[in-house]
């Protein structure tokens, strides 16, 4: 059987007579600074005090103007998407050039005065199917063979046939812009600058609208060139068809330009 090793000494009965009791001390002090802290924090949040609680829900104007304590800076959303906007709309639309038309035009124009020049040293029977060959090659055109021949000497065809043939080559490089995208895109306005890409998008170049060929422009810029009047009118004719515009917006590397442009643009702040 276990023993407790220390037992609790019992206090005889005159002991616990002359025993002084502790007395227990209530800090009012304490108490009382607590409470009155208490009751300022309260009057601070939900009395009149300084700090002022506004119940103001989202989207709801203020009634009156507030003031913050501090200083600190905010972003100017709507001046920040001005910048952006007006940051895309500087970048020019991008543009291709289908080389094509210019192939197709140059190569008929060719053709024509080839069979043109061999006219003049024809017989009697390789004439006639010379001259419907050159009808072939003016189906859908207001030309036929007949004035080509009335117009072009023998001895201006080679030259004339040269100069069509360059000119076509450079006015369809540098670009022919349809009516549809001046109207749409530039809304007619000749300052307005647009980006030209090669086929490759290697090299760009980027020029006023009013330096780019409408159709009607391009074919008489090719033609003056000729000397005489009937051959521009005539050659005019011939290129209605084959004279196009051969621009074509690109609209994936002018949003990729405009992305870039609206990334550049800093906050506004205030």
């Amino acid at each position: 059987m276990k023993r407790k090793l220390f037992r609790k000494k019992q206090k005889s009965i005159a002991e616990r007579k002359t025993e002084t009791r502790r007395k227990t001390e209530v800090p009012y002090k304490a108490v009382g600074l607590g409470l009155l802290l208490w009751l300022f924090v309260t009057w601070l949040f939900f009395g009149s005090g300084i700090v002022r609680h506004i119940d103001i829900a989202e989207g709801q104007r203020v009634p009156s103007t507030i003031t913050a304590e501090v200083d600190f800076e905010c972003e100017d959303l709507r001046k920040t998407k001005l910048n952006s906007d007006q940051a895309s709309d500087a970048v020019p639309p991008v543009f291709t050039i289908d080389p094509i038309p210019a192939q197709n035009a140059s190569k008929v124009v060719g053709e024509l005065f080839n069979r043109l020049q061999r006219l003049t040293t024809a017989t009697s029977n390789e004439y006639q199917r010379i001259e419907s060959s050159m009808g072939d090659l003016l189906i859908g055109s207001s030309v036929d063979a007949k004035n080509l021949i009335s117009v072009f000497p023998s001895n201006q065809i080679a030259s004339s046939k040269a100069a069509l043939a360059t000119n076509i080559v450079n006015i369809m490089a540098a670009g022919i812009l349809s009516g549809e995208y001046s109207r749409t895109l530039f809304r007619d306005a000749p300052d307005r600058r647009l980006t030209i890409t090669d086929s490759d998008s290697k090299t760009s170049t980027t020029v006023s609208q009013q330096d780019i060929y409408s159709t009607q422009r391009a074919r008489h810029t090719i033609c003056e060139t000729l000397g005489d009047a009937n051959q521009r009118e005539l050659a005019d004719r011939l290129l209605a068809t084959l004279v196009i515009d051969n621009m074509t917006y690109d609209e994936t590397a002018t949003e990729a330009l405009r992305n870039e442009a609206n990334q550049r643009v800093e906050p506004v702040m205030q």
